[in-house]
């Protein structure tokens, strides 16, 4: 599959992914809830360009994995299978792996 052909694959997050993306979402609602609804429109938005464009991350840390960068904090951690993007991790930038 080339990453210049848009796609519009499946998308699933794993429940780690949302385990860490409500966890994400937790800690800055603390401090600033409309920042926390900024933040999932990111990941919203992050997501839906993965579906259209697969390949738009880099080749992740771990073999297989790639990583895309919703935010400059947070970057998704993908895995592109038979058609569909499992999106297996959310990530501190700042973080070398999960």
């Amino acid at each position: 599959m080339r990453g210049d052909l848009a796609a519009n694959l499946k998308l699933v997050w794993t429940p780690q992914a949302l385990k860490q993306r409500i966890a994400i979402r937790s800690f800055i609602a603390q401090h600033d809830p409309v920042a926390a609804v900024r933040m999932e429109r990111r990941f919203n938005e992050a997501a839906a360009r993965l579906q259209q464009f697969p390949e738009l991350g880099t080749a992740g840390r771990s073999t297989g994995a790639r990583e895309y960068v919703a935010h400059e904090n947070y970057r998704l951690v993908y895995e592109l299978n038979e058609g569909v993007i499992w999106i297996v991790g959310v990530a501190h930038t700042s973080r070398r792996s999960l």
